[in-house]
């Protein structure tokens, strides 16, 4: 078992993505993180195909969910998020721009952990 640095430092994914969900969770009943709207996003990027972890970035109340996805499946797992959290929050949806729902974003070669 290690930190979160050290699983992303050694490339293990999935090891990333168990700890950042469990930090992700725990912070809803520790620090009271999160609104309704946010906990069900969260909820459901968990159950989304290739999703290897999930938590809040940002204030929580107002800030956005990530997901660490596997490499091939984040349009399949986008796809599934904006059906299932249009069927959880239909009136907040149709508030927001269609292009701005899902936002897919790609790792680049900056990023390093030293």
């Amino acid at each position: 078992m290690y930190n979160r640095r050290d699983a992303w430092a050694r490339g293990d994914l999935h090891e990333f993505g168990r700890l950042i969900s469990a930090s992700g969770r725990s912070s809803i009943p520790n620090y009271e993180c999160g609104s309704k709207e946010m906990i069900q996003l969260y909820e459901i990027l968990l159950k989304a195909p290739g999703v290897l972890g999930a938590r809040f970035s940002g204030a929580g109340f107002r800030g956005c969910c990530l997901a660490i996805v596997e490499s091939g499946h984040a349009e399949e797992a986008a796809a599934f998020v904006r059906v299932e959290y249009e069927k959880a929050q239909p009136e907040l949806v149709s508030k927001i721009q269609p292009d701005r729902r899902v936002l897919v974003c790609q790792p680049g070669d900056g990023a390093r952990v030293i």
